[in-house]
């Protein structure tokens, strides 16, 4: 064996080894004798939308040969499996057995389970994955076995039944969000890339995660980049731990920060649909030679109208944004409570089915960006606030902007309180050139809040209140409340 890594439990590798070398001898027997090999199926094809977003659908049937698939179910004759007469198989399954990490790692009853077909076959994963993954890897043509690449991804296979912690990186893919970048650093954990094409087949073809999630694959699919964070960990007891893993919230915590950075320095809706892990060293297992993928989740944060707008034409964020939204991520990342919760509101607001609801977020955003909180606040005080530091940012007059922030609360005061008069209430007129509805007047004051608060943090409500007062061209009405 050539120096480098060697395998835990060297008697494993050798059975291994063995009964890997017969099983790949016996496919590419059967191959060149023209016998059947299952091949993969609904194996993922990868083709481009006219907007730049990648499609993934499956090909029926055509998929690249399934060796491990075809040793179990081709390789049988009479209802006998026809490796079982191998002496290498009966030797594998004999250490296999005798070893206790083996056996919890791939039958976690098997101290209740029986000498049968079915705990023999599922021991029988090691080396036939390992068959499998070496033939799509290297080709069935190949000619003598070469044993440090059958080494290498022996070394994968091993090593979560004898490690019970795994390094691995989490990945988001973005939603409907290109980017003119291979990569971006964040944080020292925390980067965002572009996904390969093969990656992009893998984190597809997992048939693990939650099902009972209704989501849109076309919008899953609908991602060119992802924001990866680095040095994490997964603990597992055996082999079906890896199916589902729970979504950690340190890391959605991430992805939503990253979200609302696109959207506060962008004006950009964005989103995901998925979260998995790519592991680092170590592999449960292969689909052909596509990179290993664990852990697949689904989750809906993104905007409800992804859902019939995957199709659309969607803009490239060139170098330059992205560098912007890396650092509004940075400032978000510092920031105080209060700026938090307004980042939050408007990253929820963006993810409402309704107006109505979308209204309510937005308020408490700008609530948290612009009000005090304490006793006997007014809509007229924050208006006053948010007037005074928002006009430099708007094609309007402060007594416009003050105006527009009292209609806001208005509408939100209909909505909170379940009055009728919320379609009346719905569009602001400021004059009669400019009409705009209160959501997106709500969700543009918040962002440009954010923004302002974000690049200044002396903006607290004392700062508004000692040094930006409002000029005399606002018509003040005390009487304007909650």
């Amino acid at each position: 064996m050539a120096s480098g890594p060697t395998p835990v439990d060297l008697n494993l590798w050798e059975a291994s080894k063995r009964l890997t070398e017969d099983a790949i001898a016996a496919l590419k027997a059967r191959k060149e004798s023209g016998g059947h090999i299952s091949p993969h199926l609904n194996y993922p094809r990868l083709r481009t939308l006219d907007n730049g977003m990648p499609s993934i659908t499956p090909t029926f049937n055509s998929g690249p040969p399934h060796y491990d698939f075809a040793l179990f179910q081709d390789f049988r004759k009479d209802g006998v499996a026809e490796y079982e007469e191998w002496e290498s198989y009966q030797a594998y399954i004999t250490h296999a057995r005798s070893s206790e990490k083996v056996m919890e790692y791939y039958n976690p009853n098997y101290r209740e389970a029986s000498k049968d077909e079915l705990t023999d076959r599922i021991l029988a994963f090691l080396p036939f994955e390992l068959a499998d993954r070496y033939l799509s890897t290297t080709g069935s043509n190949a000619g003598d076995i070469d044993e440090e690449s059958l080494l290498s991804i022996y070394l994968e296979l091993e090593a979560p039944i004898f490690t019970h912690n795994l390094p691995v990186p989490a990945v988001i893919p973005l939603a409907l969000t290109p980017m003119d970048i291979d990569q971006l650093d964040l944080l020292p954990n925390v980067r965002v890339e572009r996904l390969s094409n093969e990656e992009q087949l893998a984190r597809s073809v997992s048939d693990y995660g939650d099902s009972n999630v209704a989501m849109n694959k076309w919008v899953v699919h609908a991602a060119t980049h992802a924001l990866v964070v680095d040095n994490l960990n997964i603990s597992h007891q055996h082999r079906w731990d890896f199916d589902y893993l729970p979504i950690r919230a340190d890391v959605t915590d991430l992805a939503d920060d990253f979200v609302r950075a696109i959207a506060i320095s962008m004006r950009r809706d964005t989103g995901y649909a998925q979260i998995y892990y790519r592991p680092q060293g170590w592999a449960r297992d292969f689909t052909a030679n596509l990179p290993a993928v664990v852990g697949v989740s689904f989750l809906r944060r993104y905007p409800p109208k992804f859902d019939h707008s995957w199709r659309n034409d969607v803009p490239s964020l060139t170098l330059e944004e992205c560098q912007s939204v890396a650092e509004t991520f940075k400032s978000l990342r510092a920031c105080e409570t209060r700026i938090k919760l307004a980042a939050r509101r408007l990253g929820m607001g963006l993810f409402r089915e309704t107006e109505e609801d979308s209204i309510l977020d937005y308020c408490i955003g700008l609530e948290a960006v612009f009000g005090d909180l304490g006793p006997g606040e007014t809509t007229y005080k924050l208006a006053m606030r948010g007037a005074k530091v928002l006009s430099s940012q708007l094609a309007i007059s402060e007594s416009e902007a003050f105006t527009c922030f009292k209609k806001i609360y208005a509408y939100r005061s209909a909505v909170a309180h379940g009055k009728g008069n919320t379609e009346k209430l719905q569009i602001i007129k400021l004059r009669d050139d400019l009409e705009v509805s209160a959501e997106v007047a709500a969700k543009e004051f918040l962002r440009m809040g954010l923004t302002a608060a974000l690049k200044d943090p002396r903006l607290t409500v004392e700062y508004i209140d000692r040094n930006l007062l409002l000029s005399s061209e606002i018509n003040q009405d005390p009487d304007v409340s909650q």
